[in-house]
């Protein structure tokens, strides 16, 4: 179910009522593009980056999700790249 865009509203009217609130938007908006987990797929490189500056225990937790796995194998957040070469 998505109210706000069955309604007709857009990202813009969206910001306009959490700024018209008084809510204003989170504050990771300052360095992220969408909202969603610290983990997120979808992050570019730079808030990878952001998110190893602004929250390090959270860019830890998600460096250990590429590395800790029983099994051995190794994942990473973007193709062939770790989160720890990208932090470089």
């Amino acid at each position: 179910m998505f109210p706000f865009k069955e309604k007709g509203l857009v990202k813009a009217d969206i910001i306009r009522l959490l700024e018209d609130s008084g809510i204003g938007l989170p504050d990771y908006y300052r360095w992220r593009s969408r909202s969603g987990c610290f983990f997120c797929f979808f992050q570019r490189k730079y808030e990878w980056v952001m998110l190893a500056q602004e929250h390090p225990d959270l860019f830890q937790k998600a460096v250990e999700y590429e590395t800790n796995h029983a099994d051995g194998r190794t994942y990473t957040w973007t193709h062939g790249e770790s989160l720890l070469q990208k932090k470089h």
